[in-house]
């Protein structure tokens, strides 16, 4: 994965830096479906890689990808500043965009995810992270978004905070972690003439069959086998999105929201039983500098030297240790993560309504 080492690497590379405004993401049809090759081989591993396009009056252009080279097969950063001086010199786009990772059942916000995008957008203030599902493929939707740290996170945590320390200053929304950028699909206009050209020769033999139909019944029957065929393996035919079996997926949601919501849990009760420790302690600082002005003012009336308002020998100055605090980017990930759990469930039970009021409808029609 790409680690802050990399991001000297790429000024080594003389890689221009991205202006920071970014409205949106054009995303090739080439890119996209590497991204989405990497993805599914990887399973059930985690794929990363890097995004390769250029910022354009504030729409990101990526025009290609690459994948991460593993930390354990050598050196990633020379790995990557090979990978794009080769496609310089081909003439592919060279200029570092973000990069991409799967993330089965949408789980976006971990320490790892934050802390990378950080580090990127620290480096480059215009990249985002694309993130890919590819266990939601099953229910026929395209779970693919863009996201970007918000510029209120990225001046709240340091780079310590990002890697998952305690962080100092007003608290922060759970929503307002990431920021989902809006990701439209450019399709190169030579490749689309080569799919209309594949699905020509099939449309002519559809519709030659049709007319052979028309003369003899069993001629019929085979034309309507050969015309049946070109429907099914036609370039726009899609019917994954029919599915209406998301159970499964569904399911493991839940499990996913259930155990997010307990870590929630263990958290606040964290919280709460440092806060309880905490008030102890400053009642009892409270009580001891009161009993020591006291001493003192006695002292002082016997013309004796006043005592220290602090003792360092008693538990109460003592400082808590670092483990009974709650580290606050914890917490803001873990509700963060239950919010994207109930947007997703939310989302797949809309789209299987859907589905399954036109299934009713077509059944009725019948």
């Amino acid at each position: 994965m790409w680690s802050s080492s990399s991001g000297h690497a790429m000024a080594s590379a003389d890689l221009s830096i991205l202006e920071p405004a970014v409205d949106s993401v054009q995303l090739e049809s080439l890119a996209l479906l590497k991204v989405i090759k990497h993805c599914r081989e990887a399973m059930p591993s985690m794929a990363t890689g890097c995004l390769l396009g250029l910022n354009v009056g504030g729409v990101l252009e990526v025009a290609n990808c690459f994948a991460f080279k593993r930390d354990d097969d050598g050196d990633s950063s020379s790995f990557q500043n090979t990978m794009m001086t080769c496609l310089k010199a081909v003439g592919i786009d060279g200029n570092m965009a973000g990069w991409y990772q799967s993330t089965p059942f949408a789980t976006v916000c971990t320490k790892d995810l934050v802390a990378t995008q950080y580090d990127f957008q620290r480096e480059i203030p215009g990249s985002v992270v694309v993130i890919y599902d590819p266990t939601a493929a099953g229910t026929g939707s395209l779970a693919l978004k863009a996201l970007k740290l918000s510029d209120a996170f990225m001046k709240r945590f340091s780079t310590a905070a990002a890697a998952g320390s305690d962080a100092a200053g007003a608290p922060l929304l759970a929503s307002g972690v990431f920021v989902e950028v809006p990701v439209r699909l450019h399709q190169n206009p030579v490749m689309g003439a080569l799919l209309a050209d594949i699905s020509a020769p099939r449309a002519a033999s559809a519709a030659g069959a049709g007319a052979s139909a028309a003369a003899d019944d069993a001629a019929d029957r085979a034309a309507d086998a050969d015309a049946a065929r070109p429907l099914a393996g036609g370039v726009d035919c899609d019917l994954d999105r029919l599915e209406l079996n998301a159970q499964a997926y569904l399911d493991k949601h839940l499990r996913l929201l259930s155990e997010q919501v307990e870590e929630m849990a263990e958290l606040t009760v964290s919280a709460q039983v440092w806060e309880r420790k905490e008030a102890i302690l400053a009642r009892q600082r409270s009580e001891f500098e009161a009993k020591r002005r006291v001493e003192n003012v006695k002292r002082q009336e016997k013309r004796q030297a006043p005592l220290p308002m602090v003792d360092p020998s008693l538990e109460c100055f003592a400082p808590l240790p670092t483990i009974a605090r709650v580290e606050k980017l914890d917490a803001l990930l873990s509700a963060a993560q239950a919010g994207v759990y109930c947007k997703e469930m939310g989302h797949l039970a809309a789209r299987n309504f859907g589905k399954l009021f036109l299934a009713s409808a077509l059944q009725a029609a019948e």
